[in-house]
């Protein structure tokens, strides 16, 4: 997948400058980003996604910074940065709401359902990490309650939340 990347971006090259252009070249930072991450080249899949990201903020493709937040986060999760996936996801929270007229109902309820769950999750891990801290498991609580508002139509993440819930009140108590 890196040599069609590379084929593609040699091709690029030859192109006019555009909006298109940027578009196309955003859209394969983000595959080149996916193809490092699988083979654990976190710190090239995080350049990747941040040019990308860079590239989708400058010509407003919101729905793009939008994946590549999650993207971003779901690294930075990896390498247990917690606050910059947290801080990666709410931007994305608030690039949706912002944008929310340009989805559709049901793709604004599941983009709002998924970016409010991986919070939850961030948070949780990051107190497994440091028992101490118990205000995290609180944190993750709201966040999956949140998810729970727009989850109605989408099951996965409902039962995820709800469970994730309920072993938040076990280790509580």
């Amino acid at each position: 997948s890196i040599q069609y990347y590379t084929d593609a971006n040699f091709f690029l090259l030859g192109v006019k400058d555009s909006r298109k252009k940027s578009v196309v070249s955003a859209h394969l930072l983000n595959y080149a980003g996916l193809a490092n991450w699988k083979r654990n080249n976190l710190n090239e899949a995080l350049e990747n996604y941040r040019k990308g990201k860079e590239i989708s903020i400058r010509i407003g493709d919101n729905r793009q910074v939008v994946k590549f937040n999650n993207n971003l986060s779901l690294i930075d999760i990896e390498l247990q940065n917690y606050e910059g996936a947290v801080a990666s996801l709410k931007e994305s929270s608030k690039v949706i709401e912002n944008s929310s007229r340009t989805y559709k109902k049901q793709e604004f309820l599941n983009s709002m359902s998924n970016v409010n769950l991986y919070p939850g999750n961030a948070y949780e891990k990051y107190f497994h990490q440091n028992k101490s801290m118990g205000f995290l498991l609180d944190s993750a609580a709201f966040y999956y309650e949140k998810s729970l508002i727009y989850s109605k139509d989408f099951e996965n993440n409902m039962i995820s939340a709800k469970i994730n819930i309920a072993n938040i009140y076990k280790v509580k108590k």
